[in-house]
Formats: structure tokens, C-alpha cells, sequence
């Protein structure tokens, strides 16, 4: 399943810049069918993950 830009802004809380600065730095996959920039759940997920890895508590 494919997600817009939009609906990953509102379950992530974070700003639509910030997820195209993602995207670009290639550290979010996404794939663009005409106009559109939509991220796949999986890619979703393995960003997440990787976050989380990063991540000290």
C-alpha cells in the first residue's frame, strides 16, 4: 500500500519539509506516479527502523 505525503505528515506529526528533506537525502524511499510522491508502507516501516536504531535512550 502507498501512502501520500499528507497522510504520513498527520501519523508522523512531522512537517511536509521535513519528510521531503528525507526523501531527498534518499533516507525515506518513495516512488512518484505522475505528480504525485507516494511512500510505500514498507519503506515507511525500514525508515522507522532505522531511526529507531539510531536512537539513544
Amino acid at each position: 500500500m502507498l501512502k501520500s505525503v499528507s497522510e504520513v505528515c498527520e501519523w508522523t506529526g512531522l512537517g511536509r519539509t521535513r519528510l521531503y528533506e528525507e526523501m531527498n537525502s534518499g533516507r525515506l524511499r518513495s516512488v512518484k506516479i505522475g505528480r504525485r510522491r507516494l511512500i510505500p508502507e514498507q519503506a515507511l516501516a525500514d525508515w522507522l527502523d532505522t531511526l529507531s536504531a539510531r536512537s539513544t535512550f
